[in-house]
């Protein structure tokens, strides 16, 4: 009987230590925005357990400028529950071909790793807030 109820303790126990490494393996979210370049844009995105929203930028983009106080709204807004990076397409070219970025600014949606919505211009806040109500569901 003994024997058995040991068998048991043991199974519990390793139950719960793999629960406690799964939730430690969980990263926090960034409640900032996030530089991103080729490299850690594919990173975040495929390692995120959260929606990711990219905006693809260019430093002489004055609709990028209009744009940008909008996603620091996000940003406080969504905290803790979506990850808002920044990509130059000047100096990161290779992720702006491979995501078709043909105008800037463009905002991609990621979501699970791969692209939720695509958004092009300086769009109302509202839209934004859509597409990422969309994805929080």
């Amino acid at each position: 009987m003994s024997d058995e109820l040991e068998m048991i303790r043991r199974k519990k126990m390793l139950k719960l230590m793999k629960e406690k490494l799964i939730s430690e393996k969980k990263t926090e979210v960034p409640t900032e925005i996030v530089i991103l370049n080729s490299e850690t844009l594919e990173s975040m995105i495929q390692s995120s357990d959260v929606p990711v929203l990219v905006d693809f930028h260019a430093d002489w983009c004055m609709p990028c400028k209009v744009l940008a106080p909008t996603i620091d709204q996000l940003v406080s807004e969504y905290a803790g529950r979506v990850i808002f990076g920044k990509i130059d397409v000047d100096t990161n070219r290779d992720a702006a071909w491979k995501y078709g970025i043909r105008g800037v600014p463009t905002l991609i949606l990621f979501h699970k790793g791969k692209p939720a919505k695509v958004i092009v211009g300086a769009v109302p806040k509202a839209k934004i807030e859509t597409a990422i109500k969309s994805v929080l569901k």
